[in-house]
């Protein structure tokens, strides 16, 4: 490192050589084409609208149908009107929680497969529902393109036909 006072800083690092030459580098395993939707309809819920538009664009890019809205009640009210075929919603939200919301659409809908996404890593800690419940996943954020994809699509297949045929 070199400096002078009202010139600039100039840093340098230097390597060694590699002595052995390697071939090309391996693909990531996440450079793979992510899994695409086949029109399925996914409600996302979020409070914070950066969130709730990244989802929604991810998610409509991937094939899916998205339905977006900022908190629980207007989450339910749009259930009123078109069913979704999985829930993505964020666990911590003001007036109702995710968790709330999850409960009482799974009231209406016992089989909805279902995405908490939390910026807390213990965001769903002491929560037993998600051990017990293999059509609940959880992301946290802040996540990649590829992950929620993964997630959505492994949910949406996981038990097969079962999912596709819910009258919804």
């Amino acid at each position: 490192m070199y400096s002078e006072p009202y010139i600039g800083t100039t840093f340098r690092a230097y390597f060694p050589v590699a002595e052995e030459v390697t071939g090309a580098a391996a693909p990531r395993p996440d450079a793979a084409e992510p899994p695409r939707g086949l029109g399925q309809t996914v409600l996302v819920v979020d409070d914070e609208p950066a969130i709730r538009e990244v989802a929604e664009r991810i998610l409509v890019m991937a094939g899916y149908q998205v339905l977006s809205t900022p908190d629980g009640a207007a989450a339910l009210a749009v259930d009123e009107r078109t069913h979704c075929q999985l829930l993505l919603t964020d666990v911590v939200m003001p007036v109702m929680s995710g968790r709330r919301l999850v409960e009482l659409m799974r009231r209406r809908h016992p089989a909805l497969p279902v995405v908490y996404m939390s910026g807390y890593s213990d965001g769903l800690r002491g929560t037993s529902q998600v051990a017990n419940d293999q059509d609940i996943g959880f992301i946290e954020k802040p996540f990649t393109a590829n992950d929620l994809l993964i997630m959505v699509n492994g949910l949406l297949t996981r038990t097969g036909s079962e999912l596709s045929n819910l009258p919804y």
